[in-house]
């Protein structure tokens, strides 16, 4: 979101096309920071229990700061991370938004609003997996 909005950003190439990387065949995204930048990757797996290294946390060995991915020098900690993007189009019908299960596109409707992104964090306890979910809705307000 601070990417997205920031004002830094207006005019910078990079970030123009901010949903252009949004596929609906993907289930699931890893964000991972990498040379100064995050980098958003697909995950095969939106379910931590099948997810498995792809979207494991591990903590980098230089910093207290956990980290996603393969990263030299980490090691595994006890949680998974990943987001799902769900369009949100606009619908001129009804004058309102229409937030999309995963996998959809607005290809039945007028245009793409924004994404409601879930994030999740989870780990294992008890038998079974705990997750941690935010929601956020983010528009193409700009």
């Amino acid at each position: 979101r601070a990417s997205r909005d920031s004002d830094w950003l207006s005019g910078n190439a990079a970030f123009a096309s901010w949903n252009t990387w949004y596929d609906k065949n993907n289930p699931a995204y890893r964000a991972i920071f990498q040379n100064n930048s995050f980098v958003f990757q697909p995950l095969a797996s939106a379910d931590p229990a099948t997810c498995g290294a792809n979207c494991q946390v591990l903590q980098n060995s230089d910093s207290a700061w956990p980290v996603l991915g393969v990263e030299a020098g980490g090691s595994n900690t006890a949680f998974r991370r990943f987001f799902v993007l769900k369009p949100i189009c606009w619908d001129s019908v009804s004058q309102a938004t229409v937030t999309l299960a995963q996998g959809q596109d607005c290809s039945l409707y007028n245009s793409l609003a924004g994404y409601q992104v879930e994030s999740t964090v989870a780990w294992q306890f008890g038998g079974g997996w705990k997750p941690v979910q935010i929601i956020e809705q983010l528009y193409d307000w700009k």
